[in-house]
């Protein structure tokens, strides 16, 4: 009887889906889009990790939208936005950098895990930003010209070391530079999962890089002014802050949006509300719009942002 007993248990493990109901319950949801969705959680999840990003501030100082993921645990703020209210472990974008000598001002990085975004240039460069937060953009380099938008912040985990400057890629794409060839402040890079941020590189499945129109970025990053020749750049995705433009007045930088992070127990089956904030508009004064925000909800056993385990690994990963 024995050996029967244990041959029929074998069989009964696979049959009932032992092995496949492992693998199911590793996994991610990446929500990029600006709008509001909601969430359901899958069968023997109870609890998950959750990182999101809020909108970055356009030029002038418009502010973008929350991102949350159920409103009383994670909810994260915009740049530009005066709230200070932020539930998990939160960390503010740079400051979007002032307009000095007519040239607009550079945007400021998206916050990081644990730090706060780089500031965007009042000179020519940005400040660098940290542990997987957007670097600043750098000022225009010639008067009447816009700032560079900044770098936008990941959703899979900080990097070892900082990012780089405002004017160059980097870690969550350092925004770009005005230049005497272009005229307009160089768009905010997008964010890479792993390695340099560029204007295209490493974005989710589904998710554009700015367009040169002057509405606000509702995925990815911030778009930039095509019209006239001294527009700030649109923020990097995800967060970052605009570059500054120059209507006959230079003007500042946006802020980049927040970054938070948090453990969240759910129920399985329940739904969850998930919000992406919008990035601020581009105002009326030729500032560059904001960089869209971004939530991310990943659950398995052993993940962690605090410490930063196993949350690059992308294993049935859905995008919206």
């Amino acid at each position: 009887m024995t050996p029967m007993l244990a041959t029929r248990g074998g069989m009964s493990a696979r049959s009932f889906g032992e092995f496949s109901l492992s693998s199911a319950l590793i996994g991610s949801h990446v929500y990029f889009t600006a709008g509001t969705y909601t969430w359901t959680c899958p069968t023997g999840v109870t609890s998950v990790q959750v990182v999101a990003i809020g909108g970055g501030a356009g030029g002038n100082a418009t502010v973008g939208g929350d991102s949350y993921f159920s409103s009383l645990t994670t909810v994260c703020a915009p740049g530009g936005s005066s709230s200070t209210t932020a539930y998990g472990n939160a960390s503010a974008g740079g400051t979007g950098g002032a307009a000095t000598g007519g040239k607009g001002g550079g945007g400021g990085g998206a916050g990081g895990y644990g730090v706060a975004g780089g500031n965007g240039g009042s000179n020519a460069g940005g400040a660098n930003g940290g542990q997987g937060s957007g670097a600043g953009g750098g000022s225009a380099s010639t008067s009447a010209h816009g700032g560079g938008g900044g770098g936008g912040s990941n959703l899979y985990g900080y990097a070892a070391g900082a990012s780089t400057g405002g004017g160059t890629g980097g870690n969550g794409g350092g925004g770009g530079l005005g230049t005497n060839s272009n005229e307009n402040g160089g768009a905010g890079g997008t964010v890479a999962t792993t390695g340099v941020g560029s204007a295209t590189a490493g974005l989710p499945t589904g998710v554009t890089a700015g367009t040169t129109s002057s509405s606000a970025s509702t995925s990815g990053g911030g778009n930039v002014t095509a019209i006239g020749t001294a527009y700030g750049a649109g923020g990097g995705a995800f967060g970052g802050g605009a570059g500054g433009g120059n209507n006959g007045t230079a003007y500042a930088g946006g802020k980049g949006g927040y970054l938070c992070y948090n453990t969240v127990a759910v129920t399985p089956g329940n739904t969850y509300t998930v919000v992406v904030g919008v990035g601020g508009l581009d105002g009326s004064n030729y500032g560059g719009g904001g960089g869209s925000g971004a939530v991310r909800v990943l659950w398995g056993a052993g993940r962690s942002f605090a410490t930063n385990t196993n949350v690059g690994t992308t294993t049935n990963e859905v995008y919206n």
